[in-house]
C-alpha cells in the first residue's frame, strides 16, 4: 500500500510520514520513501484492470 505525502524534499516527506505514522497503535517496519518520478514510474507500471460500468459488473457477477 502506498500513501504519498507531496513535500519540497525527501527529508521533508519522511518527517511528514513519520509524523502521521506515529499516530497510530501499530509500530513500523519500514517507510519506503521514492521521488515523484519514481513513484509514478512504480504506479505506471501496475497493471490495472479496466474500468466495467455497473451493467456490465452486475451482469459478470450473475
Amino acid at each position: 500500500m502506498y500513501s504519498p505525502f507531496p513535500a519540497e524534499s525527501v527529508r521533508q516527506a519522511t518527517s511528514t510520514a513519520l509524523a502521521v505514522l506515529g499516530t497510530h497503535p501499530w509500530s513500523l517496519r519500514s517507510l519506503p520513501m521514492l521521488t515523484t518520478a519514481d513513484f509514478d514510474r512504480l504506479i505506471d507500471a501496475m497493471d490495472l484492470p479496466p474500468l466495467v460500468s455497473v451493467q456490465e459488473a452486475l451482469t459478470a457477477s450473475v
